[in-house]
């Protein structure tokens, strides 16, 4: 069974994602293609909630272990090998994906449509509207993604100016006691 998703962000407005996926599909391929359509830090701590209709959250479904010696404790949390399907099977049924955990950063996922009889192998984006969601997708150095490198000295930041802007105004300071 096919399942259509409209993947909506509350930090960028008019951004829109509509994905297919396989009711078979699991929620670690949602997560990957997710992280790669978006460009969203790897580093971060994830995890998808089930949700109300109030985008209030319910179920966690965790991607990856925070503790190394049990890799999901036995209070229910769910792995992150579960199938879509389980949790996605009305119209309307709703996730959260939150990719960045510590500062509480989501995408609110909806299930538009249900089509019986056609399958895929893992879940594509069919339609993406809207800006990126730039002030949520910063990659490991800091820097945002598809931001232009500089070469050469004339085309990098030079703050050398400002030192001796310093030595100007209060003189060499490191003979100076407080």
């Amino acid at each position: 069974m096919l399942l259509q998703l409209r993947v909506r962000s509350d930090t960028a407005e008019d951004f829109v994602l509509h994905i297919d996926a396989d009711a078979s599909n699991t929620f670690y391929q949602l997560h990957e293609l997710l992280q790669e359509e978006c460009n969203f830090d790897p580093s971060h701590s994830v995890a998808f909630f089930s949700a109300d209709e109030e985008w209030d959250k319910e179920i966690e479904i965790r991607i990856f272990s925070d503790n190394p010696h049990h890799p999901f404790p036995s209070d229910g949390m769910i792995k992150g090998n579960a199938r879509l399907g389980e949790f996605l099977k009305n119209k309307e049924d709703k996730l959260l994906y939150t990719f960045d955990v510590l500062n509480d950063k989501s995408l609110y996922i909806e299930l538009f449509e249900k089509v019986m009889g056609k399958t895929i192998n893992t879940p594509a984006v069919k339609l993406r509207k809207g800006k990126s969601l730039v002030s949520s997708s910063m990659n490991n150095s800091g820097k945002q993604p598809g931001a232009k490198k500089t070469k050469g000295l004339q085309e990098s930041s030079d703050d050398s100016g400002l030192l001796e802007d310093l030595y100007e105004i209060y003189g060499d300071m490191s003979s100076n006691v407080f």
